[in-house]
């Protein structure tokens, strides 16, 4: 991976006026419910959605612009790109999210309100487990279409999943339930860690979900990468 190609994607993502204005409204926003609710439940829903603003186009956008011919003419190998732009924007969306949090308890604080701080501990690392993984995903479908086709892919593959699992369960159909149930957790998938707060048990299948979600993702992008052909005379 490579710092400067990491820091180039933040702030090239940072400084998008659309993205901004969908992450300060939804940061914004989050942190007046953690503060008024005074809980951290659910938190960690937050990081999928940091993530996917940052990582939409990863990709995709940089093909349609030409960028990634001339980034390949320098001394950037494909794998050191893909990874680059995955863990920036996984990183990026736990770094919110973290950020986010920070904020609420401090607003906590102000009010007089004691935070439940043995819900922080695992809300955190599950959000930032799941920005990586979620950022995974999506640089998997930004490989696979130009521009933010990406966005395109990752809503029609969750609106056929939610409505199928719909259709299944008023018919009837267990199997098919349940395997539009598992593909819809391959887009977000989640890893509950309450249990280091002494609530419940670990759950090794959400584990190896995870974990082979995140592999197999970053497998197909540097595939599908590796295997473009780019006209460099047309960059």
């Amino acid at each position: 991976m490579s710092p400067t190609l990491m820091l180039a994607f933040l702030r090239q993502r940072l400084t998008s006026p659309m993205r901004l204005v969908l992450l300060v409204i939804v940061f914004l926003s989050s942190v007046g419910m953690n503060t008024v609710t005074g809980s951290f439940a659910g938190a960690e829903g937050n990081a999928l959605f940091y993530a996917i603003v940052l990582a939409a186009g990863a990709i995709g956008q940089d093909i349609s612009s030409g960028v990634l011919q001339l980034m390949f003419a320098r001394p950037v190998t494909r794998p050191c790109y893909v990874f680059s732009r995955w863990f920036a924007a996984g990183a990026g969306g736990g770094a919110l999210l973290l950020v986010q949090m920070v904020l609420a308890c401090g607003f906590l604080l102000a009010r007089g309100l004691r935070p439940d701080f043995a819900e922080l501990l695992p809300v955190a690392l599950a959000g930032i487990v799941l920005a990586f993984t979620a950022s995974a995903v999506i640089v998997m479908l930004s490989s696979l279409a130009s521009g933010l086709g990406d966005m395109a892919l990752y809503f029609v593959a969750t609106l056929v999943l939610t409505g199928s699992g719909q259709v299944a369960r008023w018919k009837g159909w267990s199997v098919v339930e349940r395997l539009a149930d598992e593909l819809g957790h391959v887009l977000a998938p989640q890893l509950h860690l309450a249990w280091l707060a002494g609530r419940g048990a670990p759950s090794w299948f959400e584990l190896v979900s995870v974990l082979s979600t995140l592999t197999l993702s970053l497998a197909v992008a540097m595939l599908v990468v590796n295997r473009k052909e780019l006209s460099y005379a047309a960059g």
